[in-house]
């Protein structure tokens, strides 16, 4: 089944503000990301990524904004990974019991 997932390096859904990031698509056609706000990477909205395979997914890179903060996206062929992406920020842990 089809994905879209970002990942940067080994980490996926955390980048730096102003940082790269790349957005993966192991389907076999091509799927567009929706984001909202629609600024909030340098890449178009909605953002087309090319299909490729679970070997070898087709990516495109783009940067993050600047502004720390918490963005969603979407997309028709998401089926795994996180729909919200922390940028510049770093999550509370959750409170033990």
């Amino acid at each position: 089944m089809a994905s879209i997932t970002i990942q940067t390096g080994q980490i996926s859904g955390q980048i730096s503000a102003g940082g790269q990031f790349q957005w993966l698509n192991t389907g076999a056609n091509t799927c567009n990301v929706t984001k909202s706000p629609s600024n909030w990477d340098s890449g178009a909205d909605p953002l087309p990524v090319p299909g490729g395979s679970l070997a070898h997914p087709g990516s495109v890179t783009v940067t993050a904004t600047s502004v720390p903060g918490f963005y969603n996206w979407s997309s028709p062929c998401c089926e795994l990974g996180s729909q919200r992406v922390g940028i510049g920020t770093h999550p509370v842990p959750t409170p033990k019991k």
